[in-house]
This record gives C-alpha cells, sequence and structure tokens, in this order.
C-alpha cells in the first residue's frame, strides 16, 4: 500500500465532524501492528510517479521502484476548487481533503477568527464542517454556510431530508446562505480573505 500522507489509513469522515477539535491520528483504521500481522506492507510518504504496465512495476517520486502482480489504483477523489474571483492566492481560505488540512484548519479557526467563518459547499463536507464549528464554538462567531442549492445534501439525500436539515441548522445557529452562489472572495491589504460577495 503506497500512500503519499504521513499517516497510517484513518476515516476521511471523520475529518469533518470533528473539523475543529478532532485527530486523525486517532481515526487510523488499522494500527501498524495490526498491518504488519496481516502481511501489509505500508509505504507512507510516497507518490507514484509512474506505473508500467508492462513491466508490472510502479514508480515513486523519490525513485523507489515496486514490482506487482495485481495493482489497484484507489486514489479517491479531488478537491474541487471552484473558478470563484479572489479565491485563488488568498491566505485564509482552506480546502479540506486530508489530515493536514484538518489540522490547518484547525488551528487557523483557533487563533485567527473573530467575525465568522464561510464555507462554501453544503453537501456531507460543509454540512458537516459547520456543524462541528457551531459545536465547537457556539456563539463566538458566525457560521455561514452557502449553496446554490436550496437545502443541505439536497442532492445526496433528497428534498424533504435536505428541508430537515435546514432546519436543524437554523436551529443550532448556522446561517444558511441557499440558492446563492459566490461571486467573489474579497481580501485586505495584507491578502487575507476578510468576505464573501454573493
Amino acid at each position: 500500500m503506497i500512500s503519499n500522507e504521513k499517516t497510517l489509513p484513518y476515516d476521511r469522515t471523520l475529518l469533518t465532524k470533528t473539523l475543529p477539535f478532532g485527530n486523525a491520528e486517532k481515526f487510523v483504521l488499522r494500527d501498524d501492528e495490526y498491518l504488519k500481522s496481516a502481511d501489509i506492507d505500508v509505504k507512507l510518504g510516497h507518490s507514484v510517479y509512474s506505473i508500467h504496465t508492462d513491466k508490472k512495476k510502479v514508480v515513486c517520486s523519490n525513485g523507489r521502484k515496486f514490482d506487482y502482480d495485481k495493482l489497484c489504483i484507489a486514489t479517491g477523489g479531488q478537491t474541487i476548487k471552484p473558478p470563484i474571483k479572489g479565491l485563488e492566492d488568498t491566505k485564509n481560505v482552506y480546502y479540506l481533503r486530508n489530515k493536514a488540512d484538518q489540522e490547518s484548519i484547525k488551528e487557523n479557526i483557533a487563533k485567527d477568527v473573530r467575525q465568522g467563518v464561510a464555507l462554501i459547499g453544503a453537501g456531507f463536507i460543509g454540512s458537516e464542517s459547520a456543524a462541528a464549528i457551531k459545536m465547537k464554538y457556539k456563539d463566538q462567531f458566525d457560521v455561514h454556510l452557502i449553496d446554490m442549492i436550496q437545502n443541505p445534501m439536497e442532492l445526496v439525500l433528497g428534498k424533504e431530508i435536505g428541508q430537515i436539515l435546514s432546519l436543524e441548522h437554523q436551529k443550532h445557529g448556522v446561517k444558511l446562505h441557499m440558492g446563492q452562489a459566490v461571486k467573489e472572495v474579497t481580501r485586505d491589504y495584507d491578502g487575507k480573505a476578510n468576505g464573501v460577495i454573493l
């Protein structure tokens, strides 16, 4: 098993559910001892550079080579970075995909948020993140959830469940901006995001 992360495989779904307080080291699915006993050799911190199917060989970016009989490519999805003006090269805009992202978000929310947090996307990741942030910080700052859909998670769970989730978010103080798109992320003189224009 080859992974460019430096942590043993962990439950990624817990990154959002515990965003401002979780620790991915505690979400490990199987510990090192189990993996060794199951004869699973894990190479952490390795990125695959090329695959040579004719030779049944995988080459990593650091030059290490691994032979295989069967190959499974299980890289998962990639973070979608929407084409929103002001989103790129802005200092305090974060994407959540892995442990390092979660640690960065957790650290920066704790030290740098005074007015509020805006989350773009009300699917599972955005909704769970908004709920977890609100649960941890209560009324210390506003939590805004923004999406072009009419209700959180509506595309996956349907309109009725989405409406129930809308009410739950509102009941707990999350400010919903449904049916809205982010037109621009505004920045201060230091290049830090300080607001969004819908």
